[in-house]
């Protein structure tokens, strides 16, 4: 009993107690960070107040919005959305393009991540090659010109074919890889299993956190992906919702000279930014434990 009661004595004056200047460090740290997640907040909560406001009161507002002008609430801006077909159709467009990339952009880095991961003669030629594609590019007339040549001008292909990936995803992807240690695919190769096995039943649930990071900085790239759209597709149809936004700005910058202006489709500006920006925020949160032990991961060099 008098041997236990000495290790305890021990283990408590091993324990460092702070100082008055850890602790007014620390009160700085969350201070300086609670300021700029609230200047980070305002402007979000500013378009949301302006959603659920009336277009002839915000035509006329200055300055932030803490709450619906003159406390009325208004919900036509989102009746309006719900009714506006290319705002619904966009939505279903980035939808699209956002499910289908993110799937083939997860094949094409797990795959490209796996081939560069393998020792083999021609590994770090690949892995310079990779490398350079992220230095360099070919621009974009001649991006234009392969696109066109191919036939996916006008085709939601080329969106979907030119977002999906890039070269930094394969590389954290095959960084992701070799943390993995290398024995346990010789092992699997000695047991037969092929390639896909060894990706699938092997790799990639050790590396479970990376990987979602990769995939989750795809898909929100895609989901804010614009400039592909402008210049690959002519057909509205096609068009992602940032696309709408951007021509509903465009009608809203003669919205005054109107005889008889929508004030609602002046709110329909903020209620698409609502909506364009919900999914993603939500979509970051769920990962979010993926994401801070994805970044460590990503940080550690051996």
């Amino acid at each position: 009993m008098k041997t236990r009661t000495r290790r305890l004595r021990a283990s408590s004056s091993m324990v460092e107690k702070r100082d008055w200047k850890e602790w007014i460090f620390h009160i700085v740290i969350w201070i300086l960070l609670a300021i700029a997640t609230f200047i980070f907040f305002i402007p979000f909560w500013h378009v949301i107040m302006a959603s659920f406001s009336k277009g002839e009161y915000l035509i006329a507002n200055e300055g932030i919005i803490w709450w619906p002008l003159k406390g009325e609430w208004n919900f036509d801006g989102y009746q309006l959305f719900t009714n506006y077909d290319g705002a619904l159709r966009g939505y279903a467009n980035t939808l699209i393009y956002v499910f289908a990339g993110t799937a083939l952009g997860f094949m094409i880095d797990v795959i490209g991540g796996y081939c560069m991961f393998r020792k083999s003669k021609l590994q770090k030629f690949f892995t310079v090659f990779i490398l350079i594609t992220m230095l360099f590019n070919g621009g974009v007339i001649p991006t234009f010109a392969v696109v066109f040549d191919l036939g996916l001008y006008d085709n939601p292909l080329s969106i979907i074919f030119l977002t999906c990936t890039n070269a930094l995803y394969v590389i954290l992807t095959m960084n992701a890889f070799r943390g993995v240690p290398y024995a346990m695919i010789e092992a699997a190769e000695i047991d037969g299993a092929n390639h896909f096995q060894m990706i699938f039943k092997i790799l990639l649930p050790q590396c479970v956190s990376m990987v979602s990071v990769v995939v989750l900085f795809t898909a929100v790239g895609i989901w804010n992906s614009w400039f592909e759209a402008t210049v690959y597709l002519k057909d509205s149809a096609w068009w992602p919702l940032q696309l709408w936004i951007n021509q509903i700005n465009s009608e809203n910058a003669n919205f005054l000279q109107s005889t008889n202006p929508n004030w609602n489709k002046l709110v329909l500006e903020y209620v698409l930014i609502v909506v364009a920006t919900v999914p993603i925020l939500a979509i970051a949160t769920a990962f979010q434990k993926y994401i801070e032990k994805g970044v460590a991961l990503g940080g550690v060099k051996e």
